[in-house]
């Protein structure tokens, strides 16, 4: 993991080769969303002040690119056809599936990284990965100098949730702290809590707080920017989210001893076990 601007005011932690790769994916996939948002911006800015009406064929107007779009199907006719202004509106359309996408993608390279670093440490194969806190219930991750604190597993279960609500029908996001879903899932997690070695007196206030921080961090970020759709913001959260849990696990987990070839950019002040440091 080189040097990378916007770098310069963090340093170099040491980490498993599995928070590298998880590191790495994160990187490509912010490289991704941007990239995509930057195409989508521009395209959509320049059809509109070139062609003001709309009406034009977008095959006709963009005849010299080589897009597949642009190839006749089997049956003779081009894959896509459209003006304009329905091209435009469709590109910018596109825009919140683009975002679920980089969502659940990540969320799923977050469990491959579980699948590497935790499954070694539990007695037998787990069927799946939710709820965290009941995955994650390891002496090794909530009883030692470095325990991955439980905020975090919440709010990495509250992503989670908004994962699934993403590739399940009705595929509908929470809009507010009102929400069933939020309300939901702050019942369910202090019920199940009690049962898991991550429970202590004063863990339903952390729970409330942290689903709440979360939903709303989402909520403020839409009403400032409501010309974004809220899935670009879900997306944002959970990438921190997971990445801040798989850090904490690795300040729980690494030996301090360990080779300084795998190591990964963090700011220090969220850093708790400074020995990891590799400056």
């Amino acid at each position: 993991m080189g040097k990378r601007e916007g770098t310069m005011d963090k340093k170099k932690f040491k980490v498993s080769p599995e928070m590298v790769d998880l590191r790495i994916t994160q990187q490509q996939l912010n490289r991704y969303l941007w990239t995509a948002e930057i195409s989508q911006l521009y395209t959509v800015e320049s059809l509109d002040s070139r062609y003001p009406e709309g009406t034009e064929l977008i095959e006709d107007t963009l005849n010299y690119l080589k897009a597949t779009a642009f190839y006749k199907n089997n049956q003779g006719h081009l894959k896509y056809r459209g003006t304009v202004k329905e091209t435009t509106t469709q590109i910018t359309e596109n825009m919140p599936y683009l975002y679920r996408s980089v969502l659940t993608y990540f969320a799923s390279a977050f469990e491959n990284y579980l699948v590497q670093r935790i499954r070694p440490l539990l007695k037998k194969k787990p069927r799946g990965w939710g709820p965290y806190y009941k995955s994650l219930d390891l002496p090794e991750l909530w009883e030692n100098n470095y325990p991955v604190p439980i905020d975090t597993i919440i709010s990495a279960d509250f992503c989670r949730l908004i994962r699934n609500s993403l590739v399940h029908p009705p595929f509908e996001l929470p809009k507010d702290k009102k929400s069933k879903m939020v309300i939901e899932a702050k019942k369910r997690f202090t019920s199940e809590l009690k049962d898991t070695g991550w429970w202590e007196e004063g863990t339903e206030v952390v729970v409330n707080s942290a689903v709440g921080q979360l939903i709303g961090g989402v909520t403020n970020h839409v009403k400032q920017s409501p010309e974004q759709p809220p899935e670009l913001f879900f997306a944002l959260f959970n990438f921190t989210t997971l990445d801040k849990l798989a850090f904490q696990i690795e300040e729980a987990l690494m030996d301090s001893e360990a080779t300084e070839e795998f190591w990964v950019h963090r700011k220090s002040g969220a850093v708790r076990r400074k020995e990891l440091s590799v400056d």
